[in-house]
């Protein structure tokens, strides 16, 4: 899990500074929308996740949403303390930074409850398809038997988790693309970035 993680936050580091210089000279406003598309296109990629995907199919679309979140955190950040005067800043800092840990503490409540319910979901369907009646199961079931295994319904079964898991896993990332997608209409409705006149260090 570290391997898989660790160039997404070399990215973000690599991005940052980056980021930083480019909203210098450009509006912050298309530089958040570039973050945001960069995010949504890595967690639709996330969402065609299977339980043979390799290594590096898993690095990638970390290391995207890394540049992505690099992109989004600076600019967004930018954005919002623009228009607080120096005399305020500290106050405003403090706000910011409490709305975004309730933010993600209700982002991670709810994907998941999105988890557990969509796997639930999925595996009641899958295990429809679990029966006498059906040939696939009985002849899977016969082959496992064969290689003297105790138990092939317990083997079966724990396929069946792993691959409801899989599945609801797809489902929320595929619902977190569609969600940075949504959001990006918002971006277009902020205030403009306001440059101060004197250096803010976030």
């Amino acid at each position: 899990a570290g391997l898989v993680l660790a160039p997404g936050g070399i990215a973000t580091m690599i991005t940052l500074p980056l980021a930083g210089k480019i909203i210098q000279k450009n509006n912050p406003k298309w530089t958040l929308m570039l973050g945001i598309i960069i995010s949504a296109l890595s967690t639709y990629l996330m969402s065609k996740f299977t339980l043979q995907t390799d290594f590096w199919s898993f690095v990638w679309p970390r290391v995207i949403l890394g540049i992505g979140m690099g992109f989004l955190f600076v600019p967004l950040t930018t954005l919002t303390l623009s228009h607080i005067s120096k005399e305020k800043m500290a106050e405003a800092t403090a706000m910011y930074n409490f709305l975004r840990n309730i933010g993600g503490s209700v982002g991670v409540a709810f994907i998941t409850t999105m988890l557990s319910r969509r796997t639930q979901f999925h595996q009641s369907r899958l295990s429809e398809h679990i029966n006498v009646f059906n040939k696939n199961y009985q002849m899977i079931k016969w082959k496992i038997s064969t290689f003297s295994i105790p138990s092939a319904d317990a083997l079966i079964y724990k396929k069946l988790i792993k691959s409801s898991s899989m599945l609801a896993f797809n489902d929320v990332f595929y619902l977190l693309s569609l969600l940075l997608i949504l959001i990006l209409p918002i971006v277009i409705f902020m205030s403009s970035y306001k440059k101060q006149k004197s250096t803010i260090t976030l």
